[in-house]
């Protein structure tokens, strides 16, 4: 069901590469076919259906900033699905997104700690977020998904935040090989992958 959604939603934004996957594997279509699965999971009870709409509405920007994202992971050391996936779960690939705590753009960076003169003015938050997200992974490891949301101590919280992050990363390479190598649908299933499509 997601790879039927995720094909609307490229339709819908404009993308036509898809069909030509196998034979146009590039960086930015890798990107475009990551991002759109992502946020095909919008339309899976994700809270309310006036928030449903409200983020439907506003797809197209938030599939731009994901491609945007996406596209430049690997020129950080790091792949395509970990970002999307981290993406996803910090801001729903939006650019504008202020947290509480200060934290802004689509990976929620700290600027006192990830931007230039420590101020979000300024600031890009692509490659901030991107330097961010390497940062924690050279420094945690397989557990940086916990770190890079909880900070240096990993509480509850954090850690169902790392196992839904790794659950959609798992997911999207999945359907990556399915997509660009052609594997059965049938190897696609992961398990806890039920919990990117629970209410949140």
């Amino acid at each position: 069901m997601n790879l039927i959604i995720a094909l609307a939603v490229i339709f819908h934004i404009g993308i036509t590469d898809l069909a030509f996957a196998k034979n146009q594997d590039t960086p930015s279509l890798r990107a475009e076919v990551h991002c759109a699965l992502a946020l095909s999971t919008l339309f899976h009870n994700v809270g309310s259906k006036s928030y449903r709409n409200k983020l439907a509405k506003n797809l197209p920007p938030r599939m731009k900033t994901c491609v945007t994202l996406a596209s430049k992971a690997e020129d950080y050391g790091l792949s395509i699905p970990e970002v999307v996936a981290i993406g996803y779960y910090e801001s729903k690939f939006s650019m504008t997104a202020v947290s509480s705590a200060g934290a802004i753009g689509p990976l929620q960076i700290l600027p006192r700690y990830f931007c230039p003169k420590r101020r979000a003015r300024g600031c890009d938050v692509i490659a901030a977020g991107l330097k961010a997200v390497k940062k924690f992974k050279n420094a945690y490891g397989d557990s940086y998904q916990c770190h890079y949301n909880a900070g240096r101590v990993c509480n509850k919280r954090s850690k169902g935040y790392a196992r839904r992050v790794r659950s959609m990363k798992r997911l999207l390479e999945m359907y990556d090989n399915q997509i660009f190598n052609r594997l059965p649908l049938n190897e696609m299933e992961t398990e806890g992958s039920d919990s990117i499509h629970r209410k949140r």
